[in-house]
This record gives structure tokens, sequence and C-alpha cells, in this order.
């Protein structure tokens, strides 16, 4: 996750806040590690957009599921429809893309 933001240049204090607390709140690495595989981990990080980056994490970001590919549709609209989200990002927990919202200009 701070991975991702890092390579992205997204990443905000809270989000390392957020990690602290979660790796805090873990007695070990492994059970730091565990919790990222969560549903509650997954959920909150989708949940996350303030920063107006849309999220999906997916079991593998190669093969959606149909129920998955619903999701990343709906989101890939919301993408284009608000001006607020300025990228998409998709994530199998290994592997990422993002989309990037276009801004298209008239010159009249």
């Amino acid at each position: 996750y701070l991975d991702i933001k890092m390579k992205q240049g997204t990443l905000e204090n809270n989000d390392v806040d957020t990690a602290e607390k979660i790796i805090k709140r873990s007695k070990t690495y492994q059970e730091y590690l565990d919790y990222k595989k969560t549903d509650e981990a997954k959920e909150t990080w989708e949940n996350s957009t303030h920063d107006g980056i849309l999220k999906l994490v997916v079991n593998e970001i190669e093969r959606l599921t149909e129920a998955e590919q619903k999701r990343y549709d709906g989101l890939v609209l919301l993408l284009n429809k608000d001006e607020y989200f300025k990228s998409f990002v998709i994530t199998d927990g290994v592997n990422y893309k993002t989309i990037q919202k276009i801004k298209v200009y008239n010159n009249d």
C-alpha cells in the first residue's frame, strides 16, 4: 500500500499514520501482513478516496471475476463523470495498474 503510493507520489502523512496504527495493533510483522489480506484492510484502502484516487483490490489483476469486472467498470465510469477523481488504481496486492483521467479542452 505505502509502496504503491510512494511510487505514484501520492503518499501523505495520514497514510503513514494509518500504517503505523495497523502495525502497532499487530503483534508481529507476519500478523500485519496477514491483516493486509483481510477484507477489512482491503475495504479500508478502497474507501480512502480523500486523495482523489479511486481504488479497487482484486484477486488477480489479469483475470477479473464477473463481480470484480462490474465494480471496475463502475469505478471507470465514476472516474470519467466526477471531477473530484483524477485517477483509478487497481491492485491484486502484488501488481497494480493506474488509469489517469484525461482532460479534454475545447479551443472555442
